[in-house]
């Protein structure tokens, strides 16, 4: 007779909460059988907000990018009763985002946010040869590891295109970030809508929000094909960043640089050698701001009754659903800004109706398999747990909408 299956609790323990929304929550764990340090993402699809169409189309996307450059790295999916724990790569210095406002007046220095540019380019590169659109570009889907690597996160609304001339014609962000092709009245668009969404993210890392946000999402969208793109003074940056941005931000997508071109532009390579490890100052401040309320009490279905939902800074927030497919990002405050940017909802693409109901079919294969390979190490082959035959039929049907 086979030995069971072990649990999800025997494999990994919940050491603290770092992140909680509508959608469950984000956790940092331990790898019991080595040590290892994770991010648990649990979400509960037996409440009206969760969203399956996303969980399966982010790990579906994350189980064929393990071994993409500056993504964060997927181990694996487990079934805990009503619930998903989705286990991935633990940032300790959560999004970018949240380093911005543990720094003075909520922004950060030009000299950091080179480097985060020029590692998420690495990974833009990767995706556009695919080719996949990430759609959802900004500084709270950027996370920072203790050791100051930078990893794209938040994969719920990326598309995969036919080939990298093709063009989406979805409504799909957040507005605030979105290219002037993406609010048209019919949207076509490519990878250049990420390229845009990359220049207004320098624009929210030195400034501290993106353009227009004290207007609300409706305005953002009705304005942003209409007027000049955004820029940047003399006095809020150099001339090689705000040039790097013009590159960004042109109107016409055709006349944006790809990722690949942009590496090669005089502000990433002044700054070629400098090593991640200069982000560790931003991690430094934000131990410095001191602990926030904790968020490690035990959880709605631990304890079996549904408590407040908590907002805390770090950014994982993929998985949020709603009638109208508004995604609310659960990211703290901006002082006294009327219009909280980061609070506005990602809009998603209807999904298709030919989905599965249930993210059960993501572990169909698992119920032949009366043996499974407990790995020693996380980051070896957790993924195990998640049927590579399920996951590639579920990218060309959840991928492709």
């Amino acid at each position: 007779m086979a030995n069971p299956q072990p649990s999800v609790h025997d494999l990994f323990q919940r050491l603290e909460t770092v992140g909680r929304g509508a959608y469950g929550s984000v956790h940092k764990g331990r790898h019991i059988p080595t040590g290892n340090i994770v991010a648990l993402k649990i979400i509960n699809l037996d409440t009206p907000d969760d969203d399956v169409a996303d969980i399966q189309h982010e790990v579906a996307l994350l189980s064929q990018l393990r071994d993409a450059p500056n993504i964060t790295k997927y181990f694996g999916c487990f079934m805990d009763g009503p619930r998903v724990w989705i286990v991935m790569e633990f940032a300790q210095g959560g999004s970018v985002l949240s380093l911005m406002k543990a720094s003075n007046d909520g922004c950060i220095e030009e000299k950091y946010v080179a480097v985060v540019i020029r590692e998420v380019l690495v990974a833009l590169s990767y995706l556009h040869k695919i080719p996949i659109i990430h759609r959802d570009m900004k500084a709270a889907n950027v996370l920072v590891t203790a050791s100051g690597k930078v990893m794209l996160c938040d994969f719920g609304v990326s598309a995969l295109l036919a080939t990298t001339s093709s063009k989406r014609n979805t409504l799909t962000g957040t507005p605030y970030w979105m290219a002037p092709e993406v609010v048209q009245t019919v949207p076509a668009y490519d990878t250049k809508a990420d390229i845009w969404s990359l220049g207004i993210m320098i624009y929210e890392m030195i400034k501290g929000t993106p353009p227009h946000s004290n207007l609300d999402k409706f305005q953002v969208m009705d304005l942003i094909p209409r007027i000049k793109p955004p820029r940047l003074t003399e006095l809020e940056g150099s001339k090689d960043m705000r040039d790097f941005m013009s590159f960004c931000l042109k109107e016409s997508p055709v006349e944006r640089l790809s990722a690949d071109e942009l590496a090669k532009t005089k502000w990433i390579k002044t700054i070629s050698k400098v090593a991640v490890s200069l982000l560790k100052d931003l991690l430094l401040r934000l131990q410095q701001a001191g602990p926030r309320a904790s968020l490690n009490e035990p959880l709605d279905w631990e304890n079996e009754i549904n408590g407040p939902i908590e907002e805390h800074s770090w950014e994982f927030d993929t998985v949020r659903g709603s009638s109208l497919n508004f995604d609310y990002e659960h990211s703290g405050d901006f002082g006294e800004l009327l219009v909280d940017p980061s609070s506005q909802p990602t809009i998603r693409a209807h999904p298709p109706t030919n989905l599965p109901s249930s993210l059960r079919s993501l572990f169909e294969d698992a119920h032949d398999q009366p043996e499974t390979h407990v790995a020693s190490d996380p980051s070896e082959n957790l993924a195990s747990h998640v049927p590579s035959t399920s996951a590639q039929r579920l990218v060309k049907a959840i991928l492709t909408y």
